[in-house]
């Protein structure tokens, strides 16, 4: 919904932003709390990826869409498994999250960088008819929704306890 009000370009450039702010928050911040707030941003602006990137990836090369989603879903899937591990020769090495997050604002920076020079195709909505808005966007209606905030509520404490702990059990 963000994409289609603000575009592509806006969204995930917004997301650059969160992620930065999120990861430089973790690096300034010698707090557990600090660390999990930096966390749960660049987390957020995670989802803001992950929902917009798919979509661009699948507009770029419309022929071999699944192709390009499938290395997207490989590289996410090797990062999954190379992060932590990269992270433990950081943290092994410096003994401080900093050196850690410093290595994240560096690769986002760059990717940053890449991402701006880029260019892709605008999103065509064959069969949609443009009308003024009439309803509450999306987002609002799902906001009203009790058992969507209970779950949402749920999985925030799940990550925040998962980040807890690792956190004091890496110290």
């Amino acid at each position: 919904e963000a994409t289609d009000r603000f575009g592509r370009r806006a969204v995930v450039t917004f997301a650059f932003v969160c992620m930065l702010a999120g990861f430089a928050l973790a690096f300034f911040v010698r707090s557990a709390v600090g660390v999990g707030a930096g966390f749960f941003v660049s987390g957020l602006a995670f989802g803001m990826f992950e929902m917009t990137l798919s979509s661009i990836l699948a507009d770029v090369v419309p022929e071999h869409a699944n192709k390009v989603l499938n290395y997207s879903r490989l590289f996410y899937a090797l990062g999954t498994i190379a992060g932590p591990f990269v992270a433990m020769g950081l943290l092994e090495r410096f003994q401080d999250w900093a050196a850690v997050m410093a290595l994240d604002i560096v690769l986002l920076l760059a990717l940053l960088a890449i991402f701006l020079r880029l260019s892709y195709p605008e999103t065509v909505y064959p069969n949609r008819i443009e009308k003024p808005e009439t309803r509450q966007p999306v987002t609002f209606r799902m906001l009203k929704n009790g058992v969507l905030i209970v779950f949402s509520i749920t999985l925030m404490m799940y990550f925040a306890v998962e980040a807890g702990l690792t956190f004091y059990v890496s110290q």
